[in-house]
This record gives structure tokens, sequence and C-alpha cells, in this order.
């Protein structure tokens, strides 16, 4: 409890606890959003609508790096309504207070009282004990959304609900078409009852025109200390970031 509190506090603020001997020396699991976005931004990405679903307590790494883009925050559990609104003083940008999905409707969410950040539409693997309140909650499509709001393309997408990612992006397709970079965070694990699995996320994705641009962060479970969750960055294999296929110039090589 103390570790996932004291992560969940760093990351807060865009930082990130790792284990020495699991940070590799030429950066790999060490990458955060914030090293991921900086490189996209670097190469191109100039998104005019930042999408962030599953905002939480916020995700300041993602709202700093594109500071000119209208942000959406679509967060459905009214204790984050605060941070949402703090993350858009001096902003563009709406709060929509409802939970993303395939459908336009009503959906229960199992709030997890003590750990709100793990809160989820799906039941955890662990047995009902673990699946907190039931809460109903409105359900909107990101095309929803973005359509009500004149909000424009081109654009970043961040999704990040405990299982439900390919529910959101089912009700995403249009947004999808204009999106230059969406970040997901996927499991290794079936944690959650019959959530996908990082295989089935990148099938997912490449069906849909997108491959894996970055890989960052990462949480491992404390059953084993194996690797439980993971960070994917992904781009359109027509985008700007998939652009150029060499290892190095040529110069270089």
């Amino acid at each position: 409890m103390i570790r996932r509190v004291t992560k969940a506090a760093l990351a807060h603020v865009g930082y990130k606890l790792s284990r020495v001997d699991t940070v590799a020396a030429d950066g790999g699991l060490s990458r955060n959003m914030a090293d991921v976005l900086s490189l996209a931004s670097r190469l191109g990405v100039r998104p005019a609508t930042v999408i962030d679903v599953g905002v939480a307590s916020g995700t300041p790494a993602l709202h700093r790096a594109f500071p000119d883009a209208a942000l959406v925050l679509v967060e459905p559990l009214s204790e984050f309504a605060e941070a949402c609104t703090a993350a858009l003083v001096g902003r563009r940008g709406v709060h929509v207070a409802a939970a993303a999905g395939s459908t336009d409707g009503r959906a229960t969410i199992n709030v997890h009282d003590g750990e709100l950040q793990g809160s989820s539409l799906y039941q955890e693997s662990m047995g009902s004990s673990f699946d907190g309140s039931q809460r109903l909650v409105d359900t909107l499509r990101v095309d929803t959304i973005v359509e009500q709001g004149g909000f424009a393309g081109a654009f970043v997408l961040k999704v990040d609900v405990q299982g439900a990612e390919l529910e959101v992006l089912n009700g995403a397709h249009n947004t999808l078409l204009e999106c230059q970079l969406v970040l997901l965070e996927v499991s290794l694990y079936e944690f959650l009852r019959e959530a996908p699995q990082v295989a089935d996320v990148v099938a997912y994705m490449a069906d849909r025109g997108f491959a894996v641009f970055d890989v960052f962060g990462g949480a491992f479970r404390p059953l084993d200390d194996a690797l439980g969750q993971i960070d994917l960055a992904f781009a359109r294999n027509d985008g700007q970031l998939r652009a150029d296929h060499c290892w190095a110039s040529i110069e270089d090589a």
C-alpha cells in the first residue's frame, strides 16, 4: 500500500519510482510519458486537441506536452472533478463528467473506495470482495464528445481506464482516423475478468492502421514482482512518426 501511494503521488507531479535493478542503462523501462511526448513533439506531432480519458487525479505530463492544444478531460468520478477543473485553468477545453464507452448511455462502474484510480467497468479476477462499491454513471462515445464539442483534429488520445480501453476505442472510430498518437495502458495478465491483454490491444490497433511507437512506464505486480502493466504509444503507419524505417542516418551508419 505504501509503495502504491508513493508511486501515485510521484506520478501526479511527473516523477516515477522504479527499482534500481529494473532500469535499463540505455533508457528502456526508465522512459516515462514525458519522454515519449517530448520525442513525439520534436518529431512533428502537433495536436489541435488532446483527449484524456480516465483523468483521475491528473495527467500533468500529457497536458504540459502540448500547451496550445485544447483539453478534453473525460472522467466520470466526482471525486476527481476538482483535479479536472484545476487542469483546465488557463486552457481551452472541457471536463466531461462521464465514462467513455462504445455506446452513449449508462453503465455500472466498480468504484474502488481505497484506491479510486483502480475503479473499473470490469470486475476483479481476485474476486468480488475487491470490486468495491457500484455506481451508475453516464457513458459517451469519444466520437460523440468530439462532435458535440466541435473539437478539431489532429488528436492525441490517452486512455487509462483499467481494462476498458478497447470499449473506449470502439466508440472512437472517427476520432482514431485523425489521431497522431494514442497512449494506452495495457496488462500482461487478466487482472480484470474478460479484459483485453497486451496482444489483444496490439492486434486491435494494427487492424486500424497503428503500430507501437514507444513503450514506457510499467508496473510490477506484488504477487511475484513480474511485469504486470505497461504503457504503449501507438502511431499511425502512414503518419510522420513511422515515415522512416531506417535504423540510422546514412552518415551515422
